[in-house]
């Protein structure tokens, strides 16, 4: 069964592969763009695959986002410009940049192949800017709007969000700010006003505090979470509870990921 799932996963890669990157999925009414998101998180798995084809796609999802990129460094959310629909880039996004350079850097290590990251270093650099640009404390940690993550369709959750922030840590430790990458970590874990770590996982949002009164969420984001394990904004001990957490509340049976 597993062995199946794998090919298929890989046919399907495969037949949503264009010339332009990767399509978010196939078919005659198939989602026919280039999403930031989609190809980077599909390329973390599909670059173990030793197949040129991909290789290729995953290379001119990053090249078409590049030629996107706004004025002030913002990467593309979507680029829809390759079907009978009105051609337009889509923004409003922060995980669209932060997966943007990720792929960058994955690429490189996968591949072997820093060629890429090299010629696209200025627009990786640009990138970073507007992202600090989004330090809106100006405490290291990145501030978004609601709906401006992969949670499109979710719209109480703004301010600081775990998902955002784990994505955030990676990019620093790429990139080689450690000293940023410390700082926003232990801001997430420790600082009284704007921690996001709370008894056994972290909380998907926070924002302003009014006294007794605080603007945050409680519930379980699972991707946030899962990112803060594997992009080491969790230390060991979270980590054991985070997972406790999961498996006490059979999230992982459920396959109840949000």
């Amino acid at each position: 069964m597993l062995e199946r799932c794998y090919n298929k996963a890989i046919e399907v890669l495969r037949e949503n592969s264009t010339k332009n990157g990767l399509f978010a999925s196939g078919g005659i009414k198939g989602y026919n763009a280039i999403w930031a998101r989609d190809s980077v998180i599909s390329f973390l798995g599909a670059s173990l695959v030793k197949d040129e084809k991909l290789k290729q796609t995953f290379k001119n999802s990053l090249i078409t986002l590049a030629n996107h990129q706004s004025k002030t460094g913002q990467v593309p959310n979507a680029v829809d410009k390759y079907s009978d629909r009105k051609p337009h880039v889509d923004f409003k996004t922060i995980d669209s940049t932060l997966w943007y350079i990720i792929g960058h850097y994955i690429y490189k290590q996968r591949y072997k192949d820093s060629s890429l990251l090299k010629k696209y270093k200025p627009s990786i650099d640009k990138a970073l800017f507007w992202l600090r640009c989004q330090d809106a404390g100006e405490v290291g940690m990145l501030a978004q709007l609601p709906t401006s993550d992969w949670q499109d369709a979710f719209p109480h959750k703004y301010g600081y969000t775990i998902n955002t922030q784990a994505l955030y840590h990676k990019v620093l430790t790429l990139t080689n700010n450690k000293k940023e990458a410390n700082k926003l970590r232990e801001r997430v874990n420790k600082d009284k006003d704007d921690k996001l770590w709370f008894k056994n996982f972290y909380v998907p949002y926070r924002w302003k505090n009014h006294n007794k009164y605080k603007e945050m969420g409680t519930w379980f984001d699972s991707l946030g979470n899962n990112l803060a394990i594997l992009f080491d904004i969790a230390d060991k001990n979270k980590a054991k509870k985070i997972i406790s957490y999961m498996k006490k509340q059979r999230i992982l049976e459920r396959l109840f990921l949000r």
